[in-house]
C-alpha cells in the first residue's frame, strides 16, 4: 500500500508539468500522464489493501471476513 503512495507523489511533477505546458500537444501529453499516475495509485492501493487483507485473513486468526480452512 505503500508504494501507492509513491505513485501518487509521482503525479506531483507531472501536474506541475501540466500547469507549465505552453502547447496544446504537452498540455495533453502531461494531462494524460498525470491522470495515468493517479488512476495507477488508486489501483495500487486496492490490489494492496486486497492483498493485505487476503493475508490477515489466511494467518490463522482472522479478525475481519469469512473464515475459510484449507
Amino acid at each position: 500500500m505503500l508504494a501507492a503512495g509513491g505513485v501518487y507523489a509521482a503525479s506531483f511533477p507531472a501536474h506541475a508539468q501540466f500547469e507549465a505546458a505552453t502547447n496544446e500537444a504537452d498540455l495533453y501529453a502531461t494531462q494524460r500522464l498525470t491522470n495515468t499516475l493517479i488512476l495507477a495509485s488508486g489501483g495500487v492501493l486496492i490490489a494492496g489493501a486486497g492483498l493485505g487483507t487476503w493475508g490477515a485473513l489466511l494467518s490463522g486468526t482472522p479478525t475481519v471476513g469469512v473464515t475459510y480452512t484449507w
